[in-house]
């Protein structure tokens, strides 16, 4: 990571993320992204918690 004085004044030994600025890092966290919003995983996911939700509730109503 690098800075000026005028943004960043932190001691010495203050910053201590590995992975802060690691274009890889970056890349590799974009990419994810981009996969997640394509394969629509936010909306399976919903449909999924639906489903479970659902029979969760049918054994609550079976069993005390």
């Amino acid at each position: 990571m690098l800075s000026n004085s005028k943004i960043m004044n932190w001691p010495p030994g203050t910053h201590a993320n590995t992975f802060g600025g690691n274009l890889l890092a970056a890349a590799g966290g974009l990419a994810t992204l981009d996969f997640m919003e394509s394969a629509q995983l936010g909306e399976k996911a919903v449909e999924k918690g639906n489903y479970l939700i659902g029979r969760l509730n049918e054994l609550k109503n079976k069993y005390r």
